[in-house]
């Protein structure tokens, strides 16, 4: 009896405080769940109805990807400022050449990463961040000598990128 009051206790105070983190994530796994729904039908509003209902309150996917973001990815995300959910890595290797690139959206804009490296180490890594709702995007490359180069571009109406100088 002992042992289950305390384990109990233990698993309340556990839930406690991951859902009392204090964090209004954005809540993306929900955000993911209802693009994929809106996607469905090449934008036929029945065919997105008809999925809504058996994904939301027959299977209850929305739910779970709701409960998953409140209790696990919003506490990740407030603790380590990041979301596990919106960051992707890719990487490529070519005659000892890596490139790593990842990339991360939020609510303060996109950003890239590129780095490049070989044997001796990183040869190269390269910023790029748009602002969320600016058209002007900042490339930062910092070279593994020390030297950093800074690039701004402005995306045109066709979407193209003009330098600025």
């Amino acid at each position: 009896m002992r042992r289950s009051r305390s384990r109990s206790a233990l698993i309340a105070l556990a839930t406690a405080a991951m859902v009392s983190t204090g964090c209004f994530g954005s809540f993306q796994a929900t955000r993911n769940v209802w693009s994929w729904n809106k996607s469905i039908g090449g934008g036929n509003k029945w065919a997105q109805e008809l999925v809504f209902l058996i994904i939301g309150p027959i299977l209850p996917v929305y739910g779970i990807a709701g409960l998953l973001d409140a209790v696990v990815i919003n506490s990740i995300e407030f603790w380590t400022g990041t979301n596990p959910m919106t960051a992707s890595l890719k990487v490529t290797e070519h005659d000892g050449t890596k490139v790593a690139e990842s990339f991360k959206t939020d609510e303060s804009g996109r950003t890239q990463v590129v780095e490049v490296s070989n044997a001796s180490g990183v040869q190269s890594t390269t910023t790029m961040f748009q602002a969320t709702g600016s058209e002007t995007i900042t490339s930062t490359t910092r070279f593994a000598n020390g030297r950093t180069e800074t690039k701004a571009f402005t995306v045109n109406g066709a979407g193209q990128l003009v330098p600025q100088f």
